[in-house]
């Protein structure tokens, strides 16, 4: 008697294979460890007793976190990559929320300002960050300041903002505001009433988004960073640089639990943006 398919977990497994639906889950199982992998191989060494980055051999050891903490230079790297990444997608936020509810309004021509919103997107970081230190040098503006990174991480962050945010928008419905100016209601009492409580769980996605990128963005801050304002991604690109040490694996495990913490915000968000 031939085996039933639905209760022969085997037979439906070459059923799926054959069917061709588990190459993508394949696929993409293929690629996650792929992009997996350098992360760990990097943790191990974090917990290594030597001095070299090496896997652990003669049993773990915290000492190169209680280093991090210890050392003033890896401290205030931290502290001062979370203030920028703060300012910079604060201020990505407000302007990118900012132009996707203004191009709603547009009746014409929005779409070559949209494709000049994400154009900061596809232009190379490097090349752009070299620009910006050229600028700001010729300008001799804020040299000594923190405030060229974080409108250059910013600028960088605002077309993620706009994506977002321009996603959320078009989920609400555009009778409403239209609904709304005709009762009598100005533009900012439609924004402020309509709007943007119904774009709210995008907004804080977007934002959480742009202090993600801010945070580990390297490119603008290596070349606008001064020996008194280097950021955590900086020093440990300098450190890794100039010498092997576990130290830069410590380091690396307080970014990836940085972008865990975000994460998991991020999945608390959208399952409250779901049950509203």
């Amino acid at each position: 008697m031939p085996a039933d398919p639905v209760h022969d977990p085997g037979l439906r497994l070459r059923a799926v294979f054959r069917s061709g639906r588990a190459v993508p889950g394949i696929a993409g199982g293929v690629v996650a460890g792929f992009l997996m992998l350098p992360i760990l191989v990097i943790l191990p060494t974090a917990f290594t007793t030597g001095n070299f980055i090496g896997m652990p051999k003669d049993g773990v050891s915290l000492q190169w976190f209680a280093r991090l903490v210890d050392d003033p230079a890896w401290l205030s790297a931290f502290l001062l990559s979370v203030r920028i990444a703060g300012t910079a997608a604060l201020l990505a936020t407000v302007l990118g929320t900012a132009a996707s509810l203004g191009l709603t309004r547009l009746r014409r021509g929005s779409e070559p300002l949209r494709a000049l919103m994400i154009a900061p997107l596809i232009v190379p970081y490097v090349v752009y960050a070299l620009g910006l230190a050229d600028v700001v040098e010729r300008l001799a503006v804020a040299l000594d300041s923190t405030w060229p990174i974080v409108v250059g991480q910013a600028v960088l962050a605002f077309p993620l903002v706009f994506v977002v945010v321009s996603a959320g928008l078009s989920r609400v419905d555009p009778a409403q505001p239209r609904a709304a100016e005709s009762l009598g209601a100005r533009w900012p009492t439609v924004v402020r009433r309509i709007e943007l409580p119904a774009i709210r769980v995008h907004v804080v996605v977007a934002a959480v988004f742009a202090f993600a990128f801010c945070f580990d963005q390297v490119e603008v801050a290596l070349f606008l960073s001064t020996p008194s304002s280097t950021t955590l991604p900086v020093l440990i690109f300098s450190t890794a640089r100039e010498a092997a040490s576990p130290v830069i694996g410590a380091a690396s495990i307080v970014v990836i639990a940085v972008a865990a913490l975000l994460a998991a915000v991020l999945a608390g968000v959208t399952r409250l943006g779901r049950t509203d």
